[in-house]
């Protein structure tokens, strides 16, 4: 139960759960915490239930916080037998709102209705779900550090092989605002890069029986690349065996062939033969004498 309180400074990565949860408590600011690749909700909010000490909504208010790539934004239930929580996810103009990994607006207007124009203000023209505010940029300055892997869970694994293609998939890498994106590499060859969200690669074109070393690096919203992650050497399967039939299959056809065709040629000449009529001989007549 967490009243009148204040939840900031938190760096919130890479768990199974949610990012943080909240259950039978009221006035809540969460504030200036870096929140990413949660396998669930970056917030989940309880219903309160419905009894004498609980006659009021769970509230808070969502800003400055960095949300990058978790599954979902909120968890606020509707309904039920309790009552919804009222969340508030901006702190009005100019404070603005948070930082989304997957916001898309641009920044081309300023003012309380985004309708000053030209004049960027760092917040996006548009709303975010229910920010209205959305930030451009990860708040706080980036501290430079690059991403990384925890050494007991770093890994890089090869599924669906075939003699010319593969899939790599990576474990997730660390950073204390989130991982913008990633890169695969075939040796010193870039092969792609891909969002922060994405954990797997398709290889095609290679060819069979060959021997590949790949390895994946992550970066930050300041871009700053890792030089520790995972490395896998691959040897591709070779390609599948030739039909092969040995050569007495096709010898011994075609002797009896060669044999068969003249026996039933003669066969059938001598049967037809013996069936056709024969012809008539003339008859001769005897000369009387005189």
């Amino acid at each position: 139960m967490w009243n009148d309180t204040i939840i900031t400074g938190n760096t919130i990565v890479s768990n199974f759960g949610s990012g943080i949860s909240t259950k039978l408590s009221h006035n809540i600011t969460i504030v200036s915490n870096n929140i990413s690749n949660n396998a669930n909700y970056a917030l989940q909010f309880a219903l309160n239930p419905p009894t004498l000490y609980f006659t009021t909504p769970q509230t808070a208010t969502v800003y400055h916080n960095n949300f990058v790539y978790n599954d979902a934004y909120a968890l606020i239930p509707q309904g039920g037998s309790g009552t919804t929580p009222i969340v508030k996810s901006d702190n009005g103009y100019p404070t603005g709102g948070n930082f989304w990994a997957d916001y898309n607006g641009i920044d081309h207007c300023s003012g309380p209705a985004q309708d000053i124009c030209p004049n960027p203000d760092g917040i996006g023209d548009t709303a975010y779900q229910a920010d209205k505010y959305p930030l451009m940029k990860p708040y706080g300055l980036p501290d430079g550090i690059p991403p990384s892997w925890s050494a007991k869970w770093k890994s890089l694994v090869v599924s669906n092989s075939t003699p010319t293609g593969l899939t790599l998939s990576w474990s997730r890498a660390y950073d204390d605002v989130g991982v913008f994106r990633y890169r695969i590499y075939r040796g010193n060859t870039l092969l792609a890069t891909v969002p922060g969200n994405i954990y797997s690669y398709n290889d095609n074109g290679l060819s069979p029986t060959t021997t590949y070393t790949y390895s994946v690096q992550a970066a930050d919203w300041a871009d700053t690349w890792s030089n520790d992650g995972p490395i896998l050497t691959v040897t591709t399967s070779p390609p599948p065996a030739a039909l092969s039939i040995p050569y007495w299959y096709l010898v011994v056809p075609s002797v009896v062939v060669a044999i068969a065709l003249p026996a039933v040629y003669f066969w059938r000449r001598s049967k037809l033969s013996r069936l056709a009529p024969k012809k008539a001989e003339p008859e001769t007549q005897a000369i009387p004498e005189p």
